[in-house]
Protein backbone atom coordinates (compact mmCIF):
# COMPACT_ATOMS: atom_id res chain seq x y z
CA UNK A 1 0.00 0.00 0.00
CA UNK A 2 1.61 3.33 -0.77
CA UNK A 3 2.52 6.04 1.63
CA UNK A 4 0.04 9.18 2.23
CA UNK A 5 2.85 11.41 0.97
CA UNK A 6 3.66 9.40 -2.11
CA UNK A 7 0.13 9.61 -3.06
CA UNK A 8 0.22 13.48 -2.67
CA UNK A 9 3.72 14.08 -3.94
CA UNK A 10 2.52 12.46 -7.65
CA UNK A 11 -0.51 14.66 -7.72
CA UNK A 12 1.42 17.56 -7.18
CA UNK A 13 4.25 16.83 -9.74
CA UNK A 14 1.13 16.37 -12.13
CA UNK A 15 -0.65 19.65 -11.13
CA UNK A 16 2.64 20.98 -11.61
CA UNK A 17 3.15 19.16 -14.75
CA UNK A 18 0.01 20.07 -15.83
CA UNK A 19 0.50 23.92 -15.67
CA UNK A 20 3.94 24.36 -17.04
CA UNK A 21 1.94 22.61 -19.82
CA UNK A 22 -0.98 25.10 -20.05
CA UNK A 23 1.89 28.03 -19.37
CA UNK A 24 3.48 27.02 -23.07
CA UNK A 25 0.24 26.40 -24.69
CA UNK A 26 -0.65 29.87 -24.10
CA UNK A 27 2.60 31.43 -24.73
CA UNK A 28 2.67 29.51 -28.28
CA UNK A 29 -1.15 31.54 -28.40
CA UNK A 30 -0.17 34.42 -27.94
CA UNK A 31 3.13 34.04 -30.26
CA UNK A 32 0.96 33.03 -32.84
CA UNK A 33 -1.72 35.79 -32.36
CA UNK A 34 1.15 38.60 -32.87
CA UNK A 35 2.48 36.98 -35.71
CA UNK A 36 -0.97 36.60 -37.36
CA UNK A 37 -1.44 40.13 -36.80
CA UNK A 38 1.77 41.21 -37.68
CA UNK A 39 1.24 39.51 -41.49
CA UNK A 40 -2.56 41.17 -41.40
CA UNK A 41 -0.89 44.61 -40.70
CA UNK A 42 1.65 43.41 -43.86
CA UNK A 43 -1.09 42.64 -45.95
CA UNK A 44 -2.69 45.61 -45.30
CA UNK A 45 -0.08 48.07 -45.65
CA UNK A 46 1.23 46.41 -48.91
CA UNK A 47 -2.28 47.01 -50.30
CA UNK A 48 -1.95 50.83 -49.53
CA UNK A 49 1.02 50.92 -50.99
CA UNK A 50 -0.25 49.81 -54.24
CA UNK A 51 -3.23 51.55 -54.35
CA UNK A 52 -0.92 54.82 -53.89
CA UNK A 53 0.95 54.20 -56.17
CA UNK A 54 -1.41 53.31 -58.99
CA UNK A 55 -3.52 56.53 -57.75
CA UNK A 56 -0.73 58.52 -58.66
CA UNK A 57 0.21 56.68 -61.67
CA UNK A 58 -3.63 56.84 -62.89
CA UNK A 59 -3.76 60.19 -62.13
CA UNK A 60 -0.54 61.39 -64.69
CA UNK A 61 -2.05 58.88 -67.58
CA UNK A 62 -5.81 60.74 -67.11
CA UNK A 63 -4.19 64.03 -67.07
CA UNK A 64 -2.22 63.45 -70.46
CA UNK A 65 -5.36 62.01 -72.43
CA UNK A 66 -6.93 64.86 -70.98
CA UNK A 67 -4.86 67.30 -72.51
CA UNK A 68 -4.16 64.95 -75.59
CA UNK A 69 -7.69 64.76 -75.95
CA UNK A 70 -8.34 68.78 -75.74
CA UNK A 71 -6.01 69.03 -78.29
CA UNK A 72 -8.09 66.46 -80.78
CA UNK A 73 -11.17 67.97 -80.04
CA UNK A 74 -9.57 71.29 -80.34
CA UNK A 75 -9.54 70.70 -84.17
CA UNK A 76 -13.08 70.63 -84.45
CA UNK A 77 -14.28 73.09 -81.68
CA UNK A 78 -11.31 75.64 -80.44
CA UNK A 79 -13.04 77.16 -78.12
CA UNK A 80 -15.54 74.67 -76.11
CA UNK A 81 -12.36 71.73 -76.08
CA UNK A 82 -11.45 72.14 -72.68
CA UNK A 83 -15.12 72.62 -71.41
CA UNK A 84 -16.01 69.35 -73.13
CA UNK A 85 -13.28 68.01 -71.21
CA UNK A 86 -13.94 69.09 -67.80
CA UNK A 87 -17.91 68.24 -68.60
CA UNK A 88 -16.95 64.73 -68.82
CA UNK A 89 -14.98 65.00 -65.74
CA UNK A 90 -17.98 66.54 -63.86
CA UNK A 91 -20.22 64.28 -64.95
CA UNK A 92 -18.13 61.44 -63.96
CA UNK A 93 -17.45 62.72 -60.13
CA UNK A 94 -21.79 63.04 -60.14
CA UNK A 95 -21.48 59.19 -60.79
CA UNK A 96 -18.88 58.49 -58.36
CA UNK A 97 -20.88 60.46 -55.93
CA UNK A 98 -23.90 59.18 -56.61
CA UNK A 99 -22.42 55.48 -56.09
CA UNK A 100 -20.13 56.13 -53.71
CA UNK A 101 -21.06 53.70 -51.57
CA UNK A 102 -20.88 50.46 -54.55
CA UNK A 103 -18.19 51.62 -55.63
CA UNK A 104 -15.75 52.82 -52.70
CA UNK A 105 -16.98 52.15 -49.56
CA UNK A 106 -18.04 48.47 -49.96
CA UNK A 107 -14.95 47.12 -52.28
CA UNK A 108 -12.88 49.24 -49.04
CA UNK A 109 -14.95 47.25 -46.56
CA UNK A 110 -14.64 43.95 -47.73
CA UNK A 111 -10.65 44.28 -48.35
CA UNK A 112 -10.17 45.06 -44.62
CA UNK A 113 -12.25 42.38 -43.28
CA UNK A 114 -11.01 40.14 -45.61
CA UNK A 115 -7.74 40.60 -44.16
CA UNK A 116 -8.69 41.63 -40.92
CA UNK A 117 -11.31 39.03 -40.23
CA UNK A 118 -10.73 34.92 -40.57
CA UNK A 119 -12.93 33.27 -42.61
CA UNK A 120 -14.88 31.12 -39.91
CA UNK A 121 -14.39 27.61 -40.13
CA UNK A 122 -16.39 24.95 -41.44
CA UNK A 123 -18.08 22.88 -39.25
CA UNK A 124 -16.83 19.79 -38.72
CA UNK A 125 -19.99 17.75 -36.91
CA UNK A 126 -21.87 17.96 -40.27
CA UNK A 127 -23.63 14.81 -40.07
CA UNK A 128 -22.95 12.72 -42.98
CA UNK A 129 -26.20 10.77 -43.64
CA UNK A 130 -29.44 12.97 -43.12
CA UNK A 131 -32.90 11.32 -42.35
CA UNK A 132 -33.40 10.94 -45.75
CA UNK A 133 -30.16 9.06 -46.85
CA UNK A 134 -31.27 6.77 -44.02
CA UNK A 135 -34.53 5.98 -45.37
CA UNK A 136 -32.71 4.96 -48.59
CA UNK A 137 -30.22 3.16 -47.49
CA UNK A 138 -32.74 0.52 -45.63
CA UNK A 139 -33.89 -2.13 -47.87
CA UNK A 140 -37.25 -3.80 -47.40
CA UNK A 141 -37.22 -7.34 -45.61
Amino acid sequence: MPKTSDKYSDSEASVRSLLATLIDLARGSIESIRLSAAERLTLLLAAIAVAAIATILGTAVIFFLSVGAAHVLATVTPLGAYFIIAGFYAVLLVALFIFRRTLIVDPVARLITRLLVSPPDELQSTPTNTARDDKNDQTPD
